[in-house]
């Protein structure tokens, strides 16, 4: 898929979007309405139920995501050398998003802000199949439709300001989370 600057679209295996799903299924009484900014629950700005998978849990619930996800980083490094030198990790709790049909992100929106600053790129991948219910990138004038098991790596930058298109009919089910830098004060 033809992407502009700065965001890559790579495809990872059905496997991995299966693992991910099971989980969300084996979970879904623990599914949490969705919070914005500071932790805020705001259903004019997004309406979703979470599953929130911290970090020390990652590789263990999902294993064969997290080593697809490092193959789309890999690619990702390799379009973008420049962040190749940069020394981040996923530090911050990695979602698991249910949209109910209706549902979305509505409002335009970034990923780094002053409660955020730590974040480099934003990681996303679709779990379901809403051609006409993907995202949009507001500067980049660009839309990418919702393909299973498409994976999309960008900048957390305001420059990637975006919003999710709503599917009408049916779930939209994604996985997102951050990159983020490491400061002096964390190890790997």
């Amino acid at each position: 898929m033809q992407t502009p600057l700065g965001i890559l679209a790579e495809k990872i295996s059905d496997k991995s979007v299966k693992e991910v799903l099971s989980v969300l299924k084996r979970h879904k009484k623990k599914l949490s309405p969705g919070r914005v900014g500071k932790g805020a629950v705001d259903e004019s700005t997004k309406k979703s139920l979470d599953l929130c998978i911290h970090p020390p849990d990652l590789d263990s619930t999902i294993p064969n995501y997290m080593k697809a996800l490092g193959s789309v980083v890999q690619s990702y490094k390799l379009r973008y050398p420049e962040v190749h030198n940069d020394d981040y990790i996923i530090r911050e709790s990695v979602n698991i998003q249910l949209y109910k049909p209706g549902a979305g992100f509505y409002r335009p929106h970034y990923e780094r802000h002053f409660h955020s600053f730590h974040r480099l790129l934003t990681f996303m991948t679709y779990l379901t199949d809403n051609p006409n219910a993907g995202t949009f990138f507001k500067y980049q004038n660009f839309y990418c439709p919702a393909i299973k098991g498409l994976t999309l790596i960008w900048p957390a930058d305001f420059t990637y300001t975006h919003n999710g298109v709503v599917d009408r009919n049916k779930d939209k089910i994604i996985i997102t989370g951050w990159l983020n830098w490491i400061t002096e004060n964390q190890q790997r």
